[in-house]
């Protein structure tokens, strides 16, 4: 926050006290969340599309974006107080548009981790979608393994049935001719 806020008094919860105060504890969570995010992308670097980061990522994201509405609310709600002390003459034009700039500033932040969280977001989605895909897959191929399987039983017992009719009466030739078949069977 920008040093010209200092000396800016507002009263919040009927507790009158100076404006960074009042934002101490959300910009102290803002820094921590800030820091832990820099790791989760650090780590994200090396493996883009590892579920595990990208939801911590998720989850800090969304921390952030409420520290950043719970200190947009703060400013907001010392915005009439800021400028009724700048019309009495309490605090400077230099501080009044430091005050403005926060405001700004913090506005733009939001919005700027709002457009990750949401980018996060659709990255979990486009997973969760591959893995279905990936499931359906591999039930198609399950499906076909046990068409294959029951051909496979329906081809030998067919055999087996020729094997049997042909019996002691076969000729060597027709033995043969049957065994053929059975290899040409299984080579398919």
């Amino acid at each position: 926050m920008a040093g010209n806020i200092k000396g800016i008094k507002i009263e919040i919860d009927g507790d009158t006290q100076p404006l960074q105060k009042a934002l101490k504890n959300v910009n102290k969570a803002a820094t921590d969340a800030s820091q832990e995010l820099r790791q989760i992308d650090k780590a994200l670097k090396f493996d883009t599309g590892n579920v595990t980061l990208l939801t911590q990522k998720q989850e800090v994201l969304q921390k952030q974006v409420s520290t950043t509405k719970e200190k947009l609310e703060t400013l907001r709600q010392a915005q009439s107080q800021v400028e009724q002390q700048f019309k009495n003459g309490d605090i400077g034009a230099d501080q009044y548009r430091a005050f403005q700039r926060e405001v700004e500033v913090t506005q733009n932040v939001l919005k700027g981790y709002e457009g990750k969280l949401a980018n996060v977001n659709q990255a979990l989605n486009e997973n969760g979608s591959a893995t279905q895909n990936n499931k359906n897959q591999l039930k198609e191929l399950q499906n076909e393994q046990s068409q294959l399987a029951s051909e496979m039983v329906k081809v030998t017992s067919s055999f087996k049935l020729q094997e049997s009719a042909l019996g002691s009466n076969a000729s060597e030739a027709e033995r043969n001719a049957l065994a053929q078949k059975k290899i040409g069977a299984q080579s398919e």
